[in-house]
């Protein structure tokens, strides 16, 4: 499968094109991604052969957290989609999860 990665400089200039995504962002979604500095989606293309994912970091949220948010976002592109948003949450945690245990392997001295 093909991802795309989308970099947005400003959590603004993403909420900008969601829209165009069918991706919602109600006020406390953006109240709370200010707070946490991190916004991060996914989508399928529209030929059902890849994926794009936007996302947006403040400068303070470290690498890790970074490649968790990734990773979760990579979760959600995998195989199928579970119609169980909960359940699909939790799938795409896994990838996260795992994407901060092979960095701390990694890295580790």
């Amino acid at each position: 499968m093909k991802i795309r990665f989308v970099r947005h400089k400003t959590l603004e200039h993403m909420v900008e094109g969601e829209s165009e995504a069918g991706i919602v962002f109600d006020d406390r979604h953006i109240k709370n991604s200010k707070k946490r500095g991190l916004a991060a989606y996914a989508m399928h293309e529209a030929d059902g052969k890849g994926g794009i994912i936007h996302y947006w970091f403040e400068r303070r949220i470290p690498l890790v957290k970074r490649l968790e948010v990734l990773a979760h976002e990579i979760g959600h592109l995998t195989g199928l989609a579970l119609l169980n948003d909960v359940l699909e949450e939790k799938r795409a945690d896994d990838y996260g999860r795992a994407a901060i245990r092979a960095f701390k392997e990694a890295t580790r001295k």
